[in-house]
């Protein structure tokens, strides 16, 4: 019997096939995509949400059915959002249209800090896939602000 093949949308951390790989998805065939019509969010983990002006890098692979299906189960239990598939239409650097899966999250978290580690990753990514230079620099304003101690000469003035 043969397996069913589909595309799918990754813009995560999932586009590490590192991390796929230890999940059990077989990376057969991949490319840079970018969609349109969606923003990146990063909290305490990434998230798509649509939006009229911005878009979204990513890379599209093609990976057997069951295999998807099996890496995003176990995450509805342990992600802090839930993610539905979605048909969604990508646009590769070549400006092929395809048609794919993307999962999307069915809601926003709540007052979620940033993950450090997330974002950190998701510039190494970006950088690997190099996507264009300001959806990194997009990527790293997610970084939260770093808490500077004022400077505070105690030298005593002699008079």
């Amino acid at each position: 019997m043969l397996e069913k093949h589909t595309w799918v949308f990754f813009y995560g951390l999932y586009m590490d096939f590192e991390i796929l790989r230890e999940r059990g998805l077989r990376v057969q065939h991949w490319e840079v995509a970018k969609l349109d019509g969606y923003e990146f969010r990063i909290s305490s983990w990434g998230y798509i949400k649509r939006s009229d002006v911005n878009c979204v890098y990513g890379v599209v692979v093609c990976a057997a059915q069951q295999e998807v299906l099996d890496l995003y189960a176990p995450a509805t239990s342990t992600l802090p959002l839930d993610y539905f598939p979605e048909p969604v239409l990508v646009e590769s650097p070549d400006g092929q249209l395809r048609n794919v899966l993307c999962y999307v999250a069915t809601s926003e978290p709540q007052g979620a800090e940033v993950n450090v580690d997330y974002v950190e990753g998701m510039v190494r990514l970006a950088r690997h896939f190099a996507f264009p230079d300001w959806y990194v620099e997009r990527l790293e304003s997610f970084r939260p602000a770093l808490q500077k101690t004022p400077d505070v000469n105690c030298a005593i003035a002699s008079s």
